[in-house]
């Protein structure tokens, strides 16, 4: 949400009618990586002498003690953090007037106000390394016949609010082959399933309380992709994490792309073994293995076929 005001019902009042010549905010426990503050550089004849990063701010020139609410609520306090769990700012106020009645400035009672952050649930978040086709990195390639390429190389996840995380699905979204592609999970975090219907392994933290952020990374670091094709031609899958936190907020990852690389493999030949073709004179020309057959799990096209002839005679050949 939007940045609010401080003070939006101070009002400030000098009993001898002196002018003000400083207004000072100093907020505890600033955080200036995510906590926004906005000031106006100056107002009416009041100009910020400083804008410090632990929160502190000062004004300093000379004004109506009745104009110093309407400059305190010009100054306001947001932050950009996407985790406000149980996070607050105590700010303490003081001003200091002209000291014309009674030649001395003086200082004024200090008022604090507590602001309360207020934390909107965000959805689970995601990290997956781009896809640059020019440029494929191995920990990405699957090539038949290996044992599988670990996901935690790939994507990562966290929540915003902490360990709030109950469940994660990871499924092949786009070239799935049932039969062939699996997800498995070997880590000891939570339990799993992998449906081979939707190629989608879900893996569940059975307390309930949330996997920490250490979890989420040992959980991705135990999913591996695999392909037990024999065939597996060149091409490519796309998975998905989808993550659900303690509110029920599911949200979905950008798609992972995975590239396979197929290996051709030798032809098989398949036929009697020790069979024997006999061959008798004047009877013409016999089939030499008339049984034997030649298979390839990668094609059925062969661009050369060899026949060894042992103890040959080239006098009496054919």
């Amino acid at each position: 949400s939007e940045p609010v005001s401080i003070f939006t019902n101070a009002n400030i009042i000098d009993v001898e009618g002196d002018d003000i010549t400083s207004v000072s905010l100093q907020i505890a426990d600033f955080n200036s990586d995510s906590d926004i503050l906005i000031a106006p550089s100056s107002f009416m004849n009041m100009a910020k002498a400083s804008d410090m990063p632990d929160g502190t701010i000062t004004y300093l020139g000379v004004m109506d003690a009745s104009y110093v609410s309407s400059l305190l609520k010009t100054i306001k306090i947001g932050s950009s953090s996407d985790n406000l769990v149980g996070q607050q700012r105590l700010v303490t106020l003081e001003v200091i007037d002209s000291g014309v009645s009674s030649e001395t400035e003086f200082n004024s009672s200090n008022v604090t106000k507590l602001v309360e952050f207020v934390d909107e649930n965000d959805g689970p978040a995601f990290t997956v390394i781009p896809y640059n086709p020019d440029n494929v990195e191995q920990s990405r390639q699957f090539t038949e016949g290996e044992a599988g390429i670990t996901l935690g190389s790939l994507a990562s996840v966290f929540d915003p609010e902490g360990d709030n995380i109950t469940s994660l699905e990871i499924q092949i979204m786009k070239g799935y082959r049932a039969g062939s592609d699996k997800l498995t999970y070997s880590g000891v975090l939570g339990s799993s399933e992998f449906s081979s219907a939707e190629g989608k392994l879900i893996i569940t933290d059975e307390d309930g309380g949330g996997f920490s952020s250490a979890s989420l990374v040992n959980i991705l670091s135990n999913v591996v992709y695999s392909n037990s094709n024999a065939a597996l031609l060149d091409g490519s899958i796309a998975l998905a994490i989808r993550a659900t936190d303690s509110n029920d907020f599911t949200t979905q990852s950008d798609d992972i792309i995975v590239e396979l690389i197929g290996v051709n493999d030798a032809p098989t030949l398949r036929g009697s073994a020790g069979a024997k073709a006999q061959f008798v004179s004047d009877f013409g020309a016999i089939k030499v293995a008339p049984n034997l057959k030649v298979t390839d799990v990668d094609s059925e096209s062969f661009n050369k076929i060899l026949v060894n002839l042992t103890d040959y005679s080239v006098e009496s050949g054919y």
